[in-house]
């Protein structure tokens, strides 16, 4: 909106307001002079409302009077508002000229930047392949000179290839000779390496664990200071199982371990020395049963300091036994003497039980009526005959390959009952068992029979 546009409007608005106001004054007159002559005419009362009746109709013209000056400053307002957001737009317009016009200044200089940097580049290059192909003529005049030294430098040594030719085979004839003898030595070092690698591979090359706590969580490590009780215990057993455990006591403390896969016992006087061994020993002797211990095997278990057995493992207590030959005086005093013996290696397992010797024995004959009380290590672990039950050894001694094989030359074919043996007929007989111990085998075809 324009300055005289704006300037006209006020003028209409002024001359609206000043005609209003004359009208109004008018009319007010008017109204004032027929008040006048109405009271004069009326009584106070009317002459009272007439006079509220003009007072009502001059408040409605200064109200109408006053929303027409309202109406005029909204007017202008707007209109001010109007003229601001056209400026403001124009303005607008403008900043956009101007930014086009700076993108514009802004593209142009990066071109002319970039053509500038490409021409340069340009005359760079150009410079570089000068300088190259100077170079290269410069080179080709050298080479041509070094061609012209080296034809009679070739020839020169054309005849010292010749002799040298004549020298290197000889020397080859010679080195040949060498060659085959570094050769052999060579194959005979790879050999013995070959064969040092397979030995290696048949041990075990690590330091074997001696921990003082051999039983943990149920687990029995087993080192390599193994002693091993399997058999009858006959003459020299004692020599060859208290031999091993002084040696390993002359070592070190460290626990040693009495291994008893199955013992059904034997000679008390051997089995006496084996118990005085381990309770003279400095280093803790372990004593552990896989299989079954019987006897002096099952005294030497009870009575050991630490004692272990896998839970299926069997342990048998039972009087002396044995045979005699002579008269009665002769049976008495023996009998009598086996009587002692009995109680002096019964009586230690009869304390560990809580019991006194006879009591002891009472019991082996309330458990079987022969006297052969036998138990499961999981329930003579209760009976205090065992110290502990382990799941699982660890025989960590073991660091040579084994090289045994499976026991099946013990098996033999028998010939059939019917006749000659054949490939059909053929039996194999099974080998004796050991106390304890019986057949868990598949025989629907009846391959399979045993020795009596």
């Amino acid at each position: 909106m324009s300055f005289k546009t704006a300037a006209r409007r006020k003028r209409d608005q002024a001359a609206r307001i000043l005609c209003a106001f004359i009208l109004g004054l008018v009319w007010a007159g008017n109204a004032m002079a027929e008040e006048a002559a109405v009271m004069e005419k009326t009584s106070p009362v009317d002459a009272e409302l007439k006079a509220l009746q003009a007072r009502l109709n001059r408040l409605n013209i200064e109200n109408k009077i006053h929303e027409e000056e309202l109406k005029d400053r909204m007017h202008e307002l707007h209109s001010q508002r109007q003229q601001l957001e056209a400026e403001l737009g124009l303005r607008k317009q403008e900043l956009v000229r101007e930014l086009a016009l700076l993108h514009e200044t802004k593209e142009r200089l990066e071109l002319e930047n970039g053509i500038a940097k490409a021409e340069q580049s340009s005359a760079l290059d150009a410079l570089r392949l000068k300088s190259e192909q100077d170079n290269m003529e410069l080179a080709l005049m050298r080479n041509a000179h070094q061609r012209e030294q080296l034809s009679q430098q070739q020839q020169q040594a054309e005849i010292q290839l010749e002799m040298l030719e004549a020298q290197l085979r000889e020397k080859r004839r010679q080195e040949a000779s060498a060659a085959l003898l570094d050769t052999l030595g060579n194959l005979q070092t790879r050999l013995d390496v070959i064969s040092k690698r397979r030995a290696l591979h048949d041990i075990v090359d690590r330091e074997v664990d001696t921990d003082d706590e051999p039983f943990q969580n149920s687990v029995l490590t087993v080192s390599d200071r193994r002693v091993a009780l399997n058999g009858p215990i006959i003459s020299g057993t004692a020599d060859q199982i208290t031999r091993r455990i002084h040696y390993y006591n002359n070592q070190s403390a460290a626990p040693i371990f009495l291994i008893i896969d199955d013992c059904p016992g034997g000679s008390w006087m051997q089995g006496y020395r084996i118990l005085r061994a381990l309770e003279s020993s400095q280093a803790p002797v372990h004593v552990v049963v896989k299989s079954y211990a019987a006897s002096m095997a099952a005294i030497i278990a009870t009575d050991a300091e630490y004692s272990y057995a896998y839970p299926n493992a069997v342990i048998l207590h039972h009087q002396p036994w044995g045979w005699s030959i002579g008269n009665v005086a002769e049976t008495q005093e023996r009998v009598e003497n086996m009587k002692e013996i009995g109680h002096r290696l019964h009586r230690k397992t009869a304390e560990r039980m809580g019991l006194d010797l006879n009591t002891f024995y009472e019991r082996m004959y309330e458990e079987s009526v022969t006297g052969d009380w036998r138990e499961f290590a999981d329930k003579a672990v209760k009976l205090n005959w065992i110290g502990n039950i382990v799941h699982l050894i660890r025989e960590q001694g073991i660091v040579d390959k084994p090289i045994d094989e499976l026991p099946h030359s013990s098996l033999f074919l028998a010939d059939d009952a019917d006749g000659p043996s054949h490939r059909d007929s053929e039996k194999i007989v099974l080998p004796r068992l050991g106390p304890f111990d019986f057949y868990f085998l598949y025989n629907a075809d009846q391959r399979y029979t045993w020795a009596e």
